[in-house]
């Protein structure tokens, strides 16, 4: 009796982790831009840990960022792979999608590992896009941009009104921008 207690036990956690992982609503080969769709609907939400251990954004993955996809972890360079990071509860979602462009990028595989957090990552991390914002405020003079990061930052001063620590440091940069300072 014992023994079927523990065996009928097992059956049940192991169906409910089969389950659990065939309830991913994706597909390999999906359209990268539908995938994260439906994982919004599922709940699925950006890790706002992403792309924390990586440093500045270059590439694809800058425009990733510039278009609203602060999930992207990170993507390499020459046959374009990126890795995405999505939480959901205390859950981890890795999505790897192959493509230059946005718009034709496909799903390639999805795993349920957490991030890596690097060894001399801090334990509180800026979200990924306020991390690109201040990298772009560094930037805008050299690059003639520095309207379009204004307009960026009042977005994200909007976005997190309701967290005053990232409020705070988005305020400050932006009294350093070029056009605060005349």
């Amino acid at each position: 009796m014992k023994w079927f207690l523990i065996g009928t036990c097992y059956l049940i956690v192991s169906l409910a982790s089969v389950s659990r992982a065939a309830a991913l609503p994706l597909k390999k080969g999906e359209t990268f831009v539908h995938a994260r769709s439906n994982l919004h609907l599922a709940g699925w939400r950006a890790d706002p840990d992403a792309h924390a251990g990586v440093g500045e954004y270059f590439g694809v993955d800058r425009r990733l960022i510039e278009g609203g996809f602060d999930e992207v972890d990170y993507c390499s360079l020459g046959k374009t792979f990126c890795v995405f990071q999505y939480t959901r509860a205390k859950s981890c979602l890795r999505l790897r999608t192959e493509g230059e462009q946005i718009m034709a990028m496909r799903v390639v595989s999805w795993s349920r590992e957490c991030r890596e957090r690097g060894t001399d990552e801090p334990s509180t991390v800026l979200p990924a896009e306020v991390r690109f914002l201040l990298q772009r405020r560094g930037e805008c003079a050299q690059f003639g941009d520095c309207d379009g990061v204004d307009a960026y930052s009042r977005k994200a001063e909007k976005k997190y009104a309701g967290y005053p620590e990232i409020t705070k440091v988005l305020q400050f940069h932006a009294r350093q921008s070029p056009d605060a300072r005349k």
